[in-house]
């Protein structure tokens, strides 16, 4: 999460928020995919 404070310092707003969506969606991928492996053991 500090890469993300680091961001929200350097960049315009709009590409702060840019970026901080690409994370929750790679955020959400990866736990969508864990509990996917979860429920198939």
């Amino acid at each position: 999460m500090e890469v993300i404070i680091f961001l929200l310092d350097h960049l315009s707003k709009e590409e702060a928020e840019a970026a901080w969506d690409r994370e929750k969606l790679l955020y959400l991928k990866y736990r969508e995919k864990k509990e996917r492996e979860r429920e198939e053991r």
